[in-house]
């Protein structure tokens, strides 16, 4: 398989390159990045992303027997790259930003969590 644009900001770009998937479940992908965050290529994400501002937000894979997944951040500005929610349950993902304020919601396990976004 080769690589695929994945998600594109003004100051970064992220390919995927297909790795296989769940048995009648989702897919999991290597990813890299323009310019390169060497912490993003050791590991398996899934096709989930979500963007506020200058965060962008990504599915780490820790398993691909059980969902066992990390919510990733990476600055935009400083491309720095940082686990902000590990080991959730799910792979069922939702972001929500209401009343100024962001919130992360685990949509398998019906858990909702708010983001300190001054702490990324």
């Amino acid at each position: 398989m080769n690589w695929e644009g994945f998600v594109k900001t003004e100051r970064l770009e992220i390919q995927s390159k297909y790795e296989s998937e769940i048995r009648f479940g989702p897919a999991y992908f290597k990813l890299k990045s323009i310019p390169e965050i060497k912490l993003l290529e050791f590991d398996i994400y899934g096709d989930w992303f979500y963007r506020h501002k200058s965060f962008l937000f990504l599915q780490q894979w820790n398993s691909t027997k059980t969902p066992n997944t990390n919510l990733i951040c990476i600055n935009l500005n400083s491309f720095e790259y940082k686990i902000v929610l590990d080991r959730i349950q799910s792979v069922f993902w939702l972001m929500e930003f209401k009343n100024e304020k962001l919130y992360f919601i685990d949509d398998y396990n019906k858990k909702k969590y708010l983001i300190d976004l001054s702490k990324l």
